[in-house]
């Protein structure tokens, strides 16, 4: 027997993974997407070889035959069974179902991969969107597709469709729309192609429903990267020939839903009422929205000046003087990420834009940093710089028309008030003047927070009883503060539990609103797998520490963290020690000189 046994029942994604010699074999047989980790990792999941090869028009007979060749014994290939068939005496009968061929259904590949041969779908695992083009039989009928999808238009010599009619109807078919924009772009479409086709669907549709989609692509299994290039295409929404025409256009698609009625908006009945709130809260002095909005102004007219520079042809060295000014954004960013991002996902569910808006702010910081290091070409360098230029120029539009309007329908009066207290541990990014101090901001430590929520010992000063001695909270608190690094714990159930204050300026700034909060949304899609990986490490005993050395702010940094055990060894937490090494490294340096 064969020691290599291919069974055609599995999909692709674990036969590659048990074989990996097989990705190679399907693209000499022309199965070209399977080289492409993306669509291995979603579509492969779900798609058969048999089906693939229906799909793809592949005969099944040379691609058993070439696995053969390469060593492999084949198991459950449905054309076996109708050869056996063949050599008994055809006999022939009615069939009770109309015949099916998947390949002339005009829907995306994905969805393909759902699909049996009789048009039959396993209701337990196809998605909800697949669902909807269902007869009562459960077989995919082809009238119920929806009409906006390539190929889709009647061919018959009725009277041509409306525009209006072809375009989706609903947050479904809108939904299955943006799986094919990411399918095709995944496969090289153009971006502007695509764009131009999400502007036609897609500008009277509210922005929320936009991030509600892309969060619900990702939790079926679409990887945050490919999302992501719809952060790109969306953004064309705000695109125009001015800057008054950017505005406008996207005043329009934030203001187009009238679903949007129907959600809770934080006391605003409609949308209009929403739109009215955000700009009160953007013209309060000092209000987050106010700051936020203050920065994106000083950040436009540092890019104003940046792109004057590349239309005068100025001199490498002056372009990039004021690209590192540029760099400032990354004080931006951060907040939105520590503080907005994170509250959106852990309070409220939403998750688009820390999964993919987040991704982006960080793709920008970093290439800033890349374009001003002088490792690249001149014409390598002109091209990634203005190009970076323009995604954080279509970053300002995507906060004030997506993530801005987002906030205003979520957060409450207490959550702002939160937010204000913790921006004031953060720089400013790029304005010239401070802007007024928010009276409204909150002054409450966690500590006043526990107590309203009726948390034992929130205040108190109760000694505690330690195996090697006891203090009252408040002397515990302030021996804390005085350790020179700053201390993170997070708990067993991976909640952020506490935050050390010495006083100084921190390199990692910790918002008082991620508190009971969970660890990994504090961090960017990016970087949360390195930090589920490390925790995991400590829960299963495979590692007590891990420590990263990095430059920050221009110092040296060490970074351990270090799993937190009981005297029988059990896992209680993870401590994160950061450090600032520059005192310590020239001390040694002096020494032994």
């Amino acid at each position: 027997m064969a020691e290599k046994v291919l069974d055609m029942k599995k999909n692709v994604h674990d036969l590659a993974t048990e074989f990996p010699e097989v990705i190679d074999i399907m693209i000499e047989l022309g199965f070209k997407d399977i080289s492409n980790p993306v669509a291995l990792n979603t579509m492969g999941r779900v798609m058969t070889i048999p089906k693939g090869s229906q799909i793809k028009g592949i005969d099944l007979d040379s691609i058993v035959s070439l696995f053969e060749e390469k060593g492999f014994e084949v198991i459950n290939v449905p054309e076996l069974k109708k050869k056996e068939a063949a050599k008994t005496p055809e006999v022939k009968e009615e069939s009770s179902k109309p015949t099916f061929d998947i390949n002339k259904l005009n829907i995306p590949d994905f969805a393909k991969a759902y699909i049996r041969e009789d048009g039959t779908v396993d209701v337990d695992k196809v998605p909800d969107f697949v669902k909807n083009f269902l007869d009562e039989d459960g077989r995919i009928d082809p009238s119920k597709l929806p009409s906006f999808m390539p190929g889709t238009e009647a061919k018959s010599e009725e009277k041509p469709v409306e525009e209006d009619a072809k375009k989706p109807k609903n947050a479904s078919e809108r939904e299955v729309l943006l799986r094919s924009y990411i399918e095709r772009l995944t496969k090289g479409e153009e971006l502007e192609t695509v764009r131009a086709e999400f502007v036609e669907n897609f500008k009277e549709v509210d922005a929320l429903e936009i991030a509600n989609a892309e969060q619900h692509l990702i939790r079926s299994g679409v990887p945050y990267q490919e999302v992501q290039k719809l952060c790109d295409v969306h953004s064309a929404l705000f695109h125009g020939s001015t800057k008054q025409e950017k505005i406008m256009n996207a005043e329009k698609a934030v203001a187009a839903s009238k679903e949007a009625a129907q959600r809770r908006m934080n006391g605003a009945n409609d949308r209009k009422a929403a739109e009215i709130k955000a700009q009160a809260l953007i013209a309060e002095p000092g209000h987050p929205l106010n700051v936020l909005t203050l920065e994106n102004e000083g950040i436009a007219e540092q890019i104003a000046v940046i792109n004057k520079l590349f239309e005068e042809g100025a001199d490498r060295s002056v372009i990039t003087d004021e690209l590192n000014k540029l760099r400032d954004v990354s004080i931006h960013y951060a907040k939105k990420g520590d503080i907005i991002y994170t509250i959106l996902k852990s309070r409220y569910d939403v998750t688009g834009p820390s999964d993919v808006m987040w991704t982006v702010d960080d793709e920008i910081r970093d290439e800033l940093r890349r374009v001003t290091d002088g490792t690249l070409s001149d014409e390598e360098w002109l091209e990634r710089s203005k190009a970076v230029v323009k995604r954080a120029d279509e970053m300002l539009f995507k906060e004030a028309n997506i993530l801005f309007p987002i906030c205003v329908q979520f957060f409450k009066d207490e959550e702002w008030e939160e937010v204000g207290r913790d921006l004031k541990e953060y720089d400013f990014c790029l304005l010239k003047e401070e802007p007024a101090e928010w009276e409204k901001a909150s002054k409450e430590d966690y500590t006043h927070r526990a107590a309203k929520e009726g948390k034992n010992g929130a205040a108190g000063n109760d000694e505690v009883i330690f195996a090697l001695g006891h203090m009252t909270p408040y002397q515990l608190e302030a021996m804390l503060n005085t350790i020179p690094l700053e201390l993170t714990f997070v708990d067993h159930v991976d909640m952020n539990r506490y935050y050390n204050d010495n006083g100084e300026k921190k390199l990692f700034k910790r918002p008082i609103s991620s508190l009971d909060r969970e660890v990994y949304t504090c961090h960017p899609p990016t970087i949360e797998p390195m930090v589920r990986s490390i925790i995991s490490s400590f829960k299963s005993g495979a590692q007590d520490k891990v420590e990263v050395w990095m430059n920050k702010g221009g110092s040296d940094v060490l970074v351990s963290y270090r799993a937190v055990r009981d005297a029988n060894g059990e896992y209680v937490g993870t401590l994160e020690c950061v450090q600032v090494m520059d005192e310590i490294m020239e001390h040694y340096k002096e020494k032994f000189q």
